[in-house]
């Protein structure tokens, strides 16, 4: 993992937007919270045992599953989601094609 400091700072930066998302929409907008959380409940492990696998597993696995999740709720939220983490996505991907040098996207 030649740049896992930029995947970490990428992962702190999806887990930030989406904790303050969460807080900020509990009350309001529950569904939203709960796509949110769903979204960001494995990055943790991420952080504390960093593997190319479970980076993979994740923009692979979790984030199409979280970006059709969040379709389907609509609303603002979705444009403003997708805007926020596609910096620390595209570091994310960087990564993995010089990992992997083969992603499937």
């Amino acid at each position: 993992m030649t740049d896992s400091c930029n995947v970490k700072d990428a992962i702190g930066a999806i887990l930030h937007f989406g904790l303050v998302s969460i807080r900020n929409h509990a009350r309001v907008n529950p569904e939203y919270a709960f796509v949110e959380a769903d979204h960001l409940h494995n990055l943790p492990n991420y952080l504390t045992a960093p593997s190319d696998d479970l980076i993979r597993y994740y923009y692979e696995s979790e984030r199409p599953s979280y970006m059709e999740a969040i379709a389907k709720l609509g609303g603002e939220m979705e444009s403003v989601s997708r805007t926020f983490y596609t910096g620390p996505w595209q570091v994310i991907e960087e990564h993995l094609k010089q990992t992997f040098r083969q992603l499937p996207i």
